[in-house]
């Protein structure tokens, strides 16, 4: 449960072509495999890597299934332009099996995620634009067997309930890259994202109740700028900003400054940094907020972290 952050390695960065295979066994019927291959021809790159995992694990209704690939794609159009194309796919199966004194012998969750995004670089010595989209979905299905309650507090059984929840995001982002000289490099850039957030039901503590769904659209604009500078052999400042303006959330103001001595004769380096930050909660956040009282759903103020 998390991000992913792709940033898949250029076949033109790998020496010669190459192919890994591995694989694992262990206890608990645990097996694995993966390969890992890469190959440059000319003006053409490929690189693409895929692994699978399965365990049974020691609890019951404990199994676990992975299976994911990723791949990029770089072409050369000319000296300074590229194209490139990155993918990514990867499915998991997890059984849950809740606390030891609470186990659950019948929850299940199901998760798919991926991505595609393409790109153009275009590079030289002194300068570095990179343009690319992205467009990514995460879909998860859970199933529980959930205990429901009269009004009185008498048990009624356990029944299935389950949520089917998804976020859709596109991004655009750009960025250049600039040296000045050799001790000092301008980085400045822009990035937009739109976030699709849905979830069929969150009222997963009440079996008997009627669905509540969920169904939010979130946008951000952001542009930002940092200088790193080689004062001296021993003295390095690095400074950035950022503007960032959120669909739902403020519009904050964020940077950072650092400063660095290097006693090059010792090996010895001091390090000074002060910066802010604002992190809005993430759609998956948002999408399982399910604080649900009196029938309305999303009702929990989740703030901005800062």
């Amino acid at each position: 449960g998390g991000v992913v952050d792709l940033r898949s390695r250029s076949a033109f960065d790998v020496e010669g072509n190459s192919t890994i295979l591995s694989g694992e066994a262990g206890s608990h019927n645990y097996t694995a495999g993966a390969f890992a291959s890469a190959f440059s021809e000319g003006n053409l790159g490929v690189s693409v890597s895929g692994s699978a995992l399965t365990t049974e694990n020691d609890r019951k209704n404990d199994d676990y299934e992975y299976e994911g690939v990723n791949s990029r794609v770089d072409y050369l159009l000319t000296d300074y332009i590229s194209l490139e194309f990155l993918g990514q796919y990867d499915h998991t199966d997890k059984e849950l099996p809740g606390s030891t004194a609470s186990p659950t012998l019948n929850d299940e969750q199901e998760t798919d995620d991926w991505l595609v995004s393409p790109g153009v670089r275009y590079a030289t010595d002194e300068l570095t634009v990179h343009l690319f989209y992205s467009h990514s979905e995460s879909k998860i299905d859970l199933d529980q067997e959930k205990a429901a309650y009269d009004d009185f507090g008498g048990y009624l059984g356990h029944f299935p309930v389950s949520n089917d929840s998804e976020v859709k995001s596109d991004e655009v982002s750009l960025q250049a890259d600039y040296s000045f000289s050799d001790a000092l490099l301008i980085t400045s850039g822009m990035v937009y994202r739109n976030d699709e957030v849905e979830n069929s039901n969150l009222n997963t503590f009440n079996p008997l109740e009627d669905a509540i769904p969920y169904d939010e659209r979130f946008e951000q604009f952001g542009i930002y700028a940092q200088a790193l500078w080689l004062v001296t052999e021993a003295i390095e400042l690095r400074g950035g900003i950022r503007y960032d303006d959120y669909s739902d959330y403020d519009s904050p103001v964020t940077g950072q400054l650092e400063a660095l001595y290097h006693l090059h004769d010792t090996g010895l380096s001091f390090f000074a940094k002060y910066a802010n930050s604002y992190a809005p909660p993430s759609p998956s956040d948002l999408a399982f907020d399910n604080d649900v009282i009196n029938q309305a759903p999303a009702n929990t103020d989740l703030d901005a972290e800062e």
